[in-house]
């Protein structure tokens, strides 16, 4: 895996749900912020039957630190929640 960078834009990150997810209706990627624990989503894409995806825009990754990742995944009758994990994000040198 790549260094991610706080700033960095464009980055993809994708999340494995292990299930197959074809026809969902709503992913999101649900993070908390190292510092203050902040919390929030970002509407993702489906990358694979089994995976979605989010691209950072400016501002997204706005801290260092090790971030908390959590996929959600909706369809008709089915909501998923997919595996916590930890996105280390390092400070630029500037």
């Amino acid at each position: 895996m790549a260094t991610i960078y706080k700033g960095d834009i464009g980055v993809k990150i994708i999340l494995n749900v292990v299930t197959d997810i074809t026809g969902s209706s709503a992913r999101k990627i649900y993070y908390k912020k190292p510092d203050a624990g902040d919390t929030g989503s970002w509407d993702a894409d489906q990358e694979s039957s089994t995976s979605i995806s989010y691209t950072t825009t400016t501002d997204d990754i706005d801290e260092a630190g090790a971030w908390r990742l959590q996929a959600y995944v909706e369809w008709s009758g089915y909501k998923l929640y997919g595996a916590q994990c930890d996105l280390e994000v390092e400070e630029v040198i500037s």
